[in-house]
């Protein structure tokens, strides 16, 4: 597990922080990280609304209702999961 699980994380974490946490702060300061950081956020605000909406209505209709395709749908929503 830890050669797997650990082992990757401390190379990722040390190839990052190799040239010191002030290369971090320094690409804050850079135009183009602000606006790639601005529509991240904007694109979060809107996708996560949406999906709650439509989650939870998708669940309460598969909860609530028999339907034709039921469990294929149900089957198609659990394939990410899998």
């Amino acid at each position: 597990l830890g050669v797997f699980l650990l082992l990757p994380l401390i190379i990722v974490f040390k190839e990052a922080f190799a040239k010191g946490v002030g290369a971090y702060f320094q690409s804050l300061g850079d135009a183009d990280t602000r606006s790639a950081i601005r529509l991240t956020l904007l694109v979060a605000a809107i996708s996560v609304p949406l999906n709650l909406v439509f989650g939870l209505s998708a669940a309460w209709a598969i909860a609530k209702f028999e339907f034709k395709g039921k469990a294929f749908l149900t089957t198609l929503i659990d394939l990410p999961f899998s």
